[in-house]
């Protein structure tokens, strides 16, 4: 009986032993958990500040292309503006040409 009582008390012994055990690593696995979840947290902030930031760089992408089609644009104007120079500098020149012939056969006469 006391061989019996003996060994049911180191049974019992180790039993709360592995009690112990158990309840510690669960009391890791809630730390862990703990600091998982801060972890995973802290990663969503980031995450919409990049998305934020993300966001920001297309929309400046869509104004800088915005502004090459503006210049682009004044780029053709420019050189509208100067090919209708050209043309109103040849169109001088014709009347001047046709001006100075009026002139002299008008002196001819």
């Amino acid at each position: 009986a006391a061989a019996k009582a003996k060994d049911a008390a180191a049974k019992a012994k180790d039993a709360a032993a592995k009690a112990k055990d158990d309840a510690a690593k669960a009391e890791a696995d809630e730390a862990r958990k703990a600091a998982d979840a801060e972890l995973i947290e802290e990663l969503e902030k980031q995450l919409e500040a990049a998305t934020r930031v993300a966001e920001d760089a297309l929309a400046m992408k869509t104004l800088l292309e915005a502004a090459e089609r503006r210049a682009d644009d004044a780029e053709e104007r420019e050189a509208a503006a100067a090919r209708s120079a050209i043309s109103a500098a040849e169109a001088a020149q014709d009347a001047t040409a046709a001006a100075e012939e009026l002139t002299t056969v008008a002196m001819e006469i």
